[in-house]
């Protein structure tokens, strides 16, 4: 509830909230010295996880509908989403979240002709994962680099004894690159 400016002898008053967000692990850079302990603190009074989206694909058309609200008043005329494209919304990824989504809605409405955003409104959209088509070769490959990955890191913290630092020089990574490998596998 108080501040003092640096070089200031006084200190002053005020009432603030402060709303900060990351997707570090705050507490792993806590205890790497990566982010001052008294920092995360005072900023962790209340934690809120918010899972990717594609973690939460329930909430998608509820997205949707919003940001086609928004688009609709930006562009100045009606805009709506055909039930194939919202089909096709829910086969992608979404690795850019909702700002990703946002981006794919916003360029569909722009082109679309009529103000209903089809499917071949979405340009630069990943094509859907059809079984038995070649995106499986490559689906089957990034699951093989995640075990390969998975299993070099857990090789190399057991050699390291537990030793974060010394797992990545083993493994040629930076010390960053290990934590964010070791979040993304769940390690």
């Amino acid at each position: 509830g108080e501040i003092r400016r640096v070089g200031d002898t006084q200190t002053k008053k005020v009432d603030v909230r402060i709303v900060a967000a990351t997707a570090r692990d705050l507490e792993q850079s806590v205890a790497t010295k990566e982010f001052r302990e008294d920092l995360f603190f005072r900023l962790n009074v209340i934690r809120v996880a918010m899972p990717p989206l594609r973690e939460r694909p329930e909430d998608l058309e509820a997205l949707i509908r919003v940001i086609i609200e928004k688009l609709s008043k930006q562009i100045g005329r009606p805009v709506s989403v055909a039930p194939e494209a919202i089909v096709r919304l829910r086969q992608h990824d979404w690795p850019g979240n909702v700002r990703e989504l946002e981006n794919v809605l916003e360029r569909a409405a722009v082109v679309s002709a009529d103000g209903v955003i089809g499917v071949d409104d979405f340009d630069g959209l990943d094509a859907p994962r059809v079984h038995g088509a070649p995106s499986d070769a490559l689906e089957s490959l990034a699951d093989a680099v995640h075990s390969a990955e998975r299993e070099a890191m857990e090789a190399a913290l057991r050699a390291a004894g537990g030793n974060r630092r010394q797992a990545a020089e083993t493994l040629g990574v930076s010390l960053r690159t290990l934590f964010y490998k070791l979040k993304q596998h769940g390690l």
